[in-house]
C-alpha cells in the first residue's frame, strides 16, 4: 500500500504590506492537521489539498499522512519565528513519520523568504521589495525610487528561466528612472534558459534561488554591507 505526506504552506508575501502575516493570520485563514482537518477544511475545493484529497478518494489502496497545512491571505512578510515554526513543523512531521513512497508539498511564495535569507547570508544591508505586480506602470515607484537613492543598487531576483522573465523590461525602466542614483549595474537573479523539468535536481538547479542571489549581492556590492 503506497503511502505519502502531504502538507502545504501559501502565502503571497507584501513587502510593501506594514501588516505582518503572522501564525494568527494563518489560523484564521488556512490551518489544519491530520486527515480529518483536511477533509473538513480542503475536500471539493479547486485547491491542491483537494485535488490531493480527490486523488486518494479513488485510490482506496493509498495512505496519506496530512501533515501541517498553511496557508494565509496576502499581506506583510511573515515573522521569522512563524516561518521557522512552521517549517519546522513540516520537516519534523515528514522526518518522524514514514517510510514514504511519496512525498507532496503545496508550496507558494518562496521568493520573498530566499532574498531575506540571502541578505543576511551576504551580510548586506538591503531593502527587500516584493513588486507584487507584473504591470509596469503599476509598481511602486515612489518605494522602489527611495530605496534605490538609499542603497544606490539593484538586484532583482526572480525564480522563472531567465528567457521568460520580466526582469529585463524592469531594468531597462529602472535605469532609465534613476541612473544618476546607481554605483553599478542593475543585476538579474534568475533561473537558467531552460525552463524547470520533472526531474527534481534539474528542477532546482533551473531556478533562481537564495544561494544565486547572495552570491550576486556579494558582487554587487564588493563586499560593501
Amino acid at each position: 500500500m503506497p503511502h505519502i505526506a502531504i502538507a502545504r504552506f501559501s502565502h503571497e508575501g507584501n513587502s510593501f504590506s506594514p501588516v505582518a502575516t503572522d501564525l494568527a493570520a494563518f489560523g484564521s485563514n488556512e490551518w489544519a492537521l491530520g486527515a480529518e482537518e483536511a477533509a473538513a477544511a480542503y475536500r471539493g475545493t479547486a485547491t491542491e489539498i483537494g485535488g490531493a484529497l480527490a486523488f486518494l478518494d479513488l485510490r482506496p489502496d493509498w495512505s496519506a499522512a496530512f501533515l501541517r497545512l498553511a496557508g494565509a491571505s496576502p499581506a506583510g512578510p511573515v515573522p521569522r519565528a512563524d516561518f521557522e515554526q512552521i517549517t519546522t513543523e513540516i520537516v519534523d512531521g515528514l522526518r518522524n513519520g514514514g517510510p514514504w513512497d511519496g512525498v507532496y508539498l503545496s508550496l507558494h511564495g518562496a521568493m520573498v523568504a530566499e532574498c531575506l535569507a540571502a541578505t543576511e547570508t551576504a551580510g548586506v544591508d538591503a531593502d527587500v521589495l516584493d513588486l507584487r505586480t507584473l504591470d509596469l506602470h503599476g509598481l511602486d515607484w515612489d518605494a522602489i525610487g527611495k530605496s534605490i537613492k538609499r542603497t544606490n543598487r539593484v538586484l532583482i531576483a526572480e525564480q522563472a528561466a531567465r528567457g521568460g522573465s520580466h526582469g529585463a523590461r524592469w531594468a531597462a525602466e529602472i535605469q532609465d528612472r534613476y541612473l544618476d542614483w546607481l554605483d553599478a549595474e542593475v543585476v538579474r537573479v534568475s533561473g537558467s534558459e531552460a525552463a524547470p523539468v520533472v526531474s527534481r535536481p534539474l528542477n532546482l538547479a533551473a531556478l533562481g534561488d537564495g544561494a544565486k542571489v547572495a552570491s550576486a549581492l556579494s558582487c554587487l556590492c564588493g563586499g560593501r554591507a
